[in-house]
């Protein structure tokens, strides 16, 4: 098995103007290279204010290529229902060449948001159905197949971007399908069965992704995780609380928490998510490693999306997960690990 890669998962959020947010992620792209991050995700979402503010990852993440070199720049990810799906391939190819071969493309059948899709005219209950139509016909394009019904080809080519197309997805049914069509498989949640260990439901999917592989090449699992390192879990608890609550009360309004119907309940469940990793950065490093085994994952998302930070903590938290958790895992990029990245702050700092 390859090496696993440590990854940032980045949703574009923060007070102040739009470009004031975009400018501080653009930052927080440039220290997770200085630091070692082998991929920087930035998420595409619609119609929001405060969750997240962007809706079109590729002129972002070309403008992101700018202040970088090695980083490898992802959308995570694009709901392709929306999208013209030969349109979207001559984007990505587009971006890809702009970026020098840096793109990663991650695509989906979107949030499971009925009033996200509404305004673009595309029924909720086909969205599974049209996100596998459309990644049959991307990846057509992606791979220089001729293109009915005149036999066209894309232009610019994909240029073995098909090789680095990732299929956002929780169930096995689903991760059975992206091996099929051969792209790699970014785990999700199983909304199917969300009551099981969701460690346990990413393992299943992923040993049902590995046995219905069969391209020469090795395919990529990647999975994310809320991580967030402290000297100690209790207060950790506390303070992932507090800069998170003003997201998880918006997420309430929309009718996304399913299971918590106030906010007492929606606190409770906040903090006893399976998706979060808390508590001290040795604790923490020991249960990466037990999910490293378990799941067999070749790439791992720091999901990073604390709207209640500031800038500065948010940077000084970037460095601690990689300075205290990937470091210590091996899982930044080689010309990082051969020399020790200077310590940020003690965990508690980030107050």
């Amino acid at each position: 098995m390859s090496q696993v890669k440590a990854g940032v998962f980045i949703h574009p959020t923060g007070e102040g103007p739009t470009e004031k947010v975009y400018e501080e992620t653009l930052e927080l792209i440039r220290i997770a290279e200085e630091v070692g991050i082998h991929t920087a995700w930035v998420s595409q979402l619609h119609f929001q204010t405060f969750r997240a503010r962007l809706s079109s990852p590729f002129p972002f993440l070309v403008k992101a290529a700018e202040h970088t070199k090695k980083i490898q720049l992802a959308t995570g990810v694009v709901t392709l229902p929306f999208e013209n799906p030969l349109r979207l391939a001559e984007d990505a190819a587009v971006t890809n060449l702009l970026l020098k071969g840096r793109l990663s493309f991650g695509v989906g059948a979107g949030e499971p948001v009925a009033e996200e899709f509404e305004p673009f005219g595309v029924p909720f209950d086909e969205r599974h159905q049209r996100a596998v139509t459309g990644l049959s016909k991307l990846l057509k394009a992606l791979r220089g197949e001729p293109l009915p019904p005149t036999g066209a080809f894309l232009q610019p080519p994909g240029n073995g971007l098909d090789q680095r197309v990732w299929w956002a997805s929780g169930s096995r049914e689903r991760s059975v399908f992206a091996a099929r069509e051969g792209v790699n498989l970014l785990l999700n949640v199983d909304q199917g069965r969300w009551e099981l260990p969701i460690s346990q439901t990413n393992a299943e999917a992923a040993e049902a992704f590995r046995s219905a592989w069969t391209r020469p090449h090795e395919p990529r699992i990647g999975i994310w995780r809320i991580v967030f390192p402290w000297d100690n879990e209790e207060e950790a608890l506390e303070r992932y609380w507090q800069i998170t609550q003003s997201e998880a009360l918006v997420n309430l309004k929309r009718g996304l928490t399913k299971q918590a119907k106030t906010l007492d309940e929606l606190r409770e469940r906040h903090q006893s998510s399976q998706l979060l990793i808390k508590g001290h950065p040795d604790n923490i490093v020991k249960v990466l490693r037990a999910e490293e085994e378990r799941i067999g994952f070749t790439d791992f998302l720091f999901y990073f999306t604390f709207a209640g930070l500031k800038f500065d903590e948010k940077v000084t938290l970037l460095k601690r997960l990689a300075h205290d958790v990937a470091g210590p895992l091996g899982w930044l990029r080689p010309d990082v690990r051969q020399h020790k990245t200077h310590a940020p702050e003690p965990a508690a700092a980030v107050a």
